[in-house]
């Protein structure tokens, strides 16, 4: 019987820049809480004990990492020198020729995949690890009862060769995967590969990095897991991170037994918070609503994303930059989103004379017929915006509620 006992994670990126935080303490503090996730792995290494660390790619930021980073990664895994970590690198830290990975000289337990064609074996514990993590390889993996898999420009198409490395029942077998699970296989796409291909490669575990949001027992064999970042690093990461526990129980050629746990990490939280500002009639009093709301969170951990919301006087330009600039010394980091609708006489103005009585007739035309709710609140955000700037205003259009954002970057 084989036993294996692992932790999993992945995406900590150390030495993130941090810059729309638009304050180089601000940024430091953060990068110092990423270490701080870090720490906390390794003391959990420390108390669990396990055989291996499974390191799934985008440990630290190639372009920004410090020297002096790298070595304290280096030597607090020197203080757990009877755990094998295996580390694969990600599309944020890439195993090139200038990269700490090949120019540092690394613990004797750290064993770094330099390319797809490579596979970590520890007799002694009777594991394999396959790692992916580029899609310019061929990876050296094979199930006994397919003839395809990975793909050079998608990991899901191309027929696989078939070496000597494949994979043998008796062992432990570990797929080590940074990419994207069921993505849309486009450009855009980093190493995309569905979950039906990946779990055709009989493995007893699929460890992933890349995504910052948790994956869980994904598929029908319920192996494919991914712990998302230990630290959040953007709006779209709220809540608790986790990094995995695991063991893996092996009898011969029978199926495995798997067992999954999470350890929360984080120290930080990134949080979005609604706040309607019907009625305010100056910035003082929407300044005065904010602060009250925002006075219930835990400022210290905390970085806010309000989305102000409800119709507001026409006279009230919201100049969100003040807002966020009067809040930088009482809160560590506030982002305002104007989603405010400025109440007209619409009526009247769609009966005026000239460009903004033919504009507002236009839109309002376009708002009465849009039954998607969504579309209809564009459409009278462009009906503000219009008539903003045909009263010579100048258009400040911030980020809207349903983008992507990552204040890592």
């Amino acid at each position: 019987m084989r036993r294996l006992r692992f932790i999993h994670f992945a995406d900590l990126h150390l030495d993130a820049p941090f810059m729309a935080l638009r304050s180089e303490v601000k940024a430091e503090r953060r990068r110092n809480d990423l270490l701080r996730a870090f720490d906390r792995i390794i003391e959990t290494a420390k108390n669990e004990k396990p055989d291996i660390i499974l390191i799934c790619g985008d440990l630290f930021e190639h372009r920004h990492v410090r020297k002096t980073t790298i070595a304290y990664i280096n030597n607090r895994f020197c203080e757990i020198s009877s755990i094998s970590v295996v580390i694969l690198p990600g599309n944020h830290d890439p195993y090139t020729v200038n990269s700490y990975y090949h120019t540092y000289s690394w613990s004797s337990n750290v064993y770094i995949f330099k390319n797809d064609e490579e596979v970590y074996y520890n007799n002694e514990l009777g594991i394999r690890v396959f790692g992916i993590s580029k899609s310019d390889g061929i990876a050296k993996i094979v199930s006994f009862s397919t003839s395809s898999a990975i793909n050079q420009n998608t990991l899901d198409e191309l027929n696989i060769k078939k070496t000597e490395d494949v994979v043998q029942t008796e062992d432990i077998n570990i797929c080590m995967l940074h990419g994207s699970l069921d993505f849309e296989f486009d450009s855009s796409a980093y190493n995309p590969i569905s979950t039906a291909r990946l779990e055709s490669l009989n493995m007893d575990y699929y460890a992933l990095g890349h995504f910052h949001n948790m994956v869980y027992a994904k598929g029908a064999q319920k192996r494919i897991y991914n712990p998302g970042s230990p630290e959040p690093l953007g709006f779209d990461e709220e809540g608790t991170h986790y990094i995995f526990s695991g063991e893996i129980i092996k009898n011969n050629n029978e199926p495995s037994e798997l067992r999954v746990t999470e350890i929360p990490i984080n120290y930080t939280n990134y949080k979005n918070l609604k706040l309607d500002v019907s009625g305010c009639e100056s910035m003082q009093s929407l300044l005065f609503k904010i602060v009250d709301l925002l006075n219930t969170e835990d400022r210290e951990k905390t970085l806010f994303k309000i989305i102000l919301v409800g119709s507001t006087s026409a006279e009230l330009v919201i100049d969100y930059k003040y807002i966020e600039n009067n809040l930088l010394e009482q809160f560590f980091y506030v982002k305002i989103l104007d989603n405010t609708i400025a109440l007209r006489n619409m009526k009247e103005l769609a009966q005026s004379s000239g460009i903004r009585g033919v504009f507002a007739k236009i839109m309002m035309q376009k708002i009465a017929d849009e039954v998607d709710l969504n579309k209809r609140y564009l459409y009278e955000k462009a009906l503000d915006y219009g008539l903003e700037a045909l009263n010579g205003q100048k258009i400040e259009i911030v980020q809207g509620l349903g983008e992507k954002e990552n204040v890592y970057n």
